[in-house]
């Protein structure tokens, strides 16, 4: 498998390597066509002030003089030189003529014809030096600039690699550290990571929490069948509570189903939770009755909420649940439904241990368990609860009142 960082990096000094050739093949030509151009303009310049000094020297002085400036600017500055006076030969250089440029005259009745070769005369040569020097100069300069180019591409490509690693490490722990980045823009990839695998983990959480909630109700239906399979002593027992047997297996069954299919998704509408209530007060009163317990509700008559209907019943089932395992013997559960303002308000109070306040302040809390000696839970009845009257924008409260333990639900009527 490719390595994303390794590849760019080969593909970077590949891609400076070939901009390289192609600037050093360009300077090349151009070093070349600039050499010839810069040479031809100086090579005529030099010839020609050459020609008109030597002339001016020949008219003003005397022949001598001139062909002696001739001969030392020859030497010295290695220009060829062939000069003829009314077609008389009167000067050849040692210097030989490869690239001659041709000057006829006519000064004081003279004509002059003078040849003069400065291709490689020591004043190009100069000229020509210093212009290479410039061009290496230049070319240093650009390799300079090709350097730093790749040293910055290769240290962002190490940032971008260290950054990328966080993420990486994010992924593979799911720990969010305060880390600095390089570039803002992984830090926002960072942080939406992030948020994302908060949110998969809410749901599989949330998931996992209904999932064990809906085990938890399963003792509800199972305690109340249990009850009348035990009370049953002939047939006409259950054939009178046939209706509560069959609504409890029902229940078994329907929480199975949502097991299975795992549904969790709301299904709000209107619904008369006072009759909800009032049914489940009916389902419990016998089993109460076992304890010696005696439920005693106070129901307002038709009261109506937005929410789910499997959802109220888990929720005054668990309650109910509550108040039969943690009342003392021979006692009363008080279950009340009331309007008060625009909420409906679902209190459910029985008598039993009273709890001390650091219980009280985490008894909703997942995994919660209070020190009661008939304590048998696994602390996720009420954390359930607590999730299901949020869903319906509602709220949940305990308090204790000497040794009445009252639970109060809050819920928004249908407006």
């Amino acid at each position: 498998m490719n390595n994303l960082f390794r590849l760019s990096k080969k593909k970077t000094v590949s891609l400076y390597g070939v901009l390289l050739l192609i600037f050093i093949g360009i300077t090349a030509f151009f070093i070349y066509e600039i050499n010839n151009q810069v040479r031809n303009a100086i090579v005529k310049t030099e010839s020609q002030e050459f020609v008109e000094l030597y002339i001016h020297m020949r008219v003003e002085l005397d022949k001598e003089t001139a062909i002696h400036y001739a001969e030392d600017y020859s030497k010295i500055m290695k220009v060829g030189l062939i000069i003829h006076e009314n077609d008389e030969l009167i000067y050849t250089s040692s210097q030989e003529l490869n690239h001659p440029i041709n000057f006829t005259f006519t000064a004081d009745g003279i004509d002059y014809f003078i040849q003069v070769d400065a291709y490689e005369s020591q004043i190009v040569e100069v000229t020509l030096t210093e212009m290479k020097t410039a061009i290496v100069v230049l070319f240093l300069i650009y390799q300079f600039v090709v350097i730093v180019l790749v040293f910055v591409r290769r240290n962002n490509n190490e940032k971008t690699h260290l950054d990328i690693n966080r993420i990486q490490e994010l992924l593979r722990t799911q720990e969010k550290k305060d880390f600095d980045f390089h570039y803002v823009e992984f830090k926002d990839i960072y942080n939406d990571v992030y948020d994302n695998l908060t949110t998969i983990e809410l749901c599989r959480q949330r998931s996992k929490d209904f999932t064990n909630g809906l085990m938890h109700d399963l003792k509800t239906p199972l305690t109340i069948l249990k009850f009348h399979l035990e009370e049953a002593s002939d047939e006409n027992y259950l054939l009178k509570n046939r209706d509560i047997i069959l609504e409890s297996l029902n229940s078994i069954g329907d929480i199975a189903t949502d097991i299975i299919s795992e549904k969790f998704e709301k299904d709000f509408h209107s619904i008369n939770i006072s009759k909800i209530i009032e049914n489940e007060v009916q389902k419990y009163s016998k089993a109460m009755e076992s304890k010696g317990i005696r439920i005693n509700s106070s129901i307002d008559k038709d009261l109506e909420v937005v929410w789910s209907k499997r959802d109220v019943l888990r929720v005054i089932q668990n309650l109910l649940s509550n108040a039969y395992y943690y009342s003392y013997d021979n006692t009363e559960v008080f279950v009340r439904v009331s309007e008060r303002g625009n909420h409906c308000f679902i209190e459910v109070i029985n008598e039993g241990d009273t709890l001390d306040e650091d219980f009280i302040s985490i008894m909703f809390d997942k995994g919660s368990r209070g020190n009661s000696k008939n304590n048998s839970g696994n602390g996720i009845g009420l954390y359930i609860t607590k999730l299901l009257v949020n869903l319906a924008n509602g709220k949940i409260s305990f308090k204790c009142d000497k040794d009445k333990n009252i639970f109060e639900v809050e819920v928004p009527l249908k407006d």
